[in-house]
């Protein structure tokens, strides 16, 4: 069974620019037959990673798989992981990836299991809830100033009346200005949440406390 990398991270100090440092691949240039280019997408996925290190394919919230015509090379083996993907769609299910880059999907927890707790605010840009895989997806913008690495997490507030109820947690370092945006996505799991449940999101901005419901 695949185990999800992201689960690995501490439950609350996951950074920011996680996504950086876990880069799998950046191949950028023109299709190897000499065609036009294809128009290229940018979307979160599932990248599944097999025993060798080798992405074998990736899963878009809608429910497409593309399989890679390259070799990506990921820092784990036998992992699921969230990322966002830059690619073009190819024949018979193959796609050209440009850019393959994890994002933080952080299970929901209790909060007592949180060993720190922070409620600064952030821009929202846009939330929605994937067609087909199991996540909620957050569009942020970070202000920062690239001091020291900002931390999120989400709580499982509740369930009341086939409403499950979460919490976005963001702490930001001390030190940090907030000197400019930084685009930020994050992934709220849903496997644990039955299907039939109403999903209720809380979200602290800079303009108040935001809620969506999905």
């Amino acid at each position: 069974m695949r185990k999800r990398c992201l689960d690995a991270l501490s439950r609350w100090c996951s950074p920011i620019l996680f996504c950086l440092s876990t880069l799998l691949v950046a191949a950028c240039g023109d299709d190897e037959d000499g065609s036009d280019v294809p128009a290229v997408r940018e979307e979160l996925v599932d990248a599944e990673v097999g025993h060798d290190r080798l992405v074998v394919r990736v899963i878009t919230d809608d429910g497409v798989t593309y399989y890679p015509t390259q070799a990506i090379s990921a820092t784990q083996a036998d992992t699921l992981m969230r990322c966002i993907c830059r690619y073009a769609p190819k024949n018979d299910g193959l796609a050209h990836i440009y850019s393959l880059a994890a994002i933080l999907a952080p299970e929901p927890r209790p909060l007592r299991e949180f060993k720190q707790v922070g409620h600064d605010p952030v821009n929202i840009k846009s939330v929605w809830k994937a067609k087909s895989l199991p996540y909620v997806n957050l569009h942020l913008g970070v202000l920062t100033s690239d001091v020291g690495s900002h931390s999120f997490g989400f709580v499982a507030d509740s369930v009341v009346d086939g409403k499950s109820f979460f919490t976005l947690l963001h702490r930001r370092p001390k030190d940090d200005a907030e000197a400019y945006t930084r685009d930020t996505y994050l992934s709220l799991p849903l496997a644990g949440v039955p299907a039939t449940d109403s999903i209720i999101l809380h979200i602290n901005t800079h303009d108040g406390l935001k809620r969506y419901a999905f």
